[in-house]
């Protein structure tokens, strides 16, 4: 059995985002960390505590495999616009 400290509450999943990435600006805007916190609050993924994991995003109880890419996309576009990655073409 795996058991994992993951939050669905918007305020404490942002918290838990500035722990993992202390070096980078993270919001609470639609350019920003917005769409994921808005899949956090609809339960379709979590947000591990980097305390006591390694700050992970980790299906939601709404998890639904169908949703996926969308997933990744959003995920990949947050690293984009806090300058973690670059934008791919």
């Amino acid at each position: 059995m795996n058991l994992q400290f993951a939050t669905c509450e918007r305020h404490r999943a942002l918290s838990f985002l500035k722990k993992l990435y202390p070096s980078y600006a993270i919001t609470d805007t639609p350019e920003n960390a917005g769409p994921i916190l808005d899949l956090v609050a609809a339960d379709i993924v979590r947000v591990t505590d980097p305390d006591f994991h390694q700050g992970m995003i980790v299906p939601g109880t709404h998890w639904d495999e169908q949703k996926r890419d969308e997933v990744v996309k959003i995920g990949k576009a947050f690293h984009v616009a806090i300058g973690l990655e670059k934008e791919q073409p």
